[in-house]
């Protein structure tokens, strides 16, 4: 009852919830949106797998407005099937995109659209600056940079789905999500 009436009626970001045994929980409402894979990581320990991906969604130019990576990407049978999906779309790009970890993303065609889930999204850094990241235009010779734009950040995504019924274009990946 509360949280329907904090966090559903009132709108506030979520309430803390604290157990016996001392564990604290943060329950918040979660959203979804659908972008483009741009990118993405190996894991070290296993080449056939998929670590990370990049993430983009679709501005009215049709540029690609990258939102950020997703390491959290389930099983490993998963991580098998984008490695399959990904490896063959490799083409090269004119920006560099390392991960956490200092690994290279190796950048694809956007033909593949991920349905994410998080629970925090931000549009300004930690002082109040707006936060603004790269976008990038594909073409036959690749991707290339075009230059920074205003966007936010989800933090903390959870890949839900590869989703089949949808296109890499402006209806089905488009940054006004």
């Amino acid at each position: 009852s509360h949280y329907q009436q904090w966090v559903v009626e009132e709108k506030h970001e979520g309430i803390v919830v604290r157990a016996a045994g001392g564990r604290i929980y943060k329950l918040k409402p979660s959203f979804s949106i659908d972008a483009a894979v741009i990118g993405y990581t190996e894991r070290y320990e296993d080449s056939t797998q998929v670590s990370a991906i990049a993430l983009a969604l679709m501005h009215d130019n049709e540029t690609y407005q990258f939102i950020g990576s997703c390491g959290n990407l389930g099983s490993d049978k998963n991580r098998k099937v984008l490695m399959k999906l990904l490896e063959k779309n490799q083409v090269d790009s004119t920006w560099r995109l390392s991960s956490r970890s200092g690994v290279m993303h190796r950048f694809v065609k956007p033909t593949l659209v991920v349905e994410m889930k998080a629970t925090d999204i931000q549009s300004e850094d930690s002082i109040g600056e707006p936060i603004k990241k790269m976008s990038l235009c594909f073409d036959d010779s690749g991707g290339s940079a075009v230059g920074k734009s205003y966007t936010a950040s989800v933090l903390h995504p959870v890949l839900v789905r590869i989703r089949e019924d949808k296109e890499v274009c402006q209806n089905d990946i488009r940054a006004s999500q």
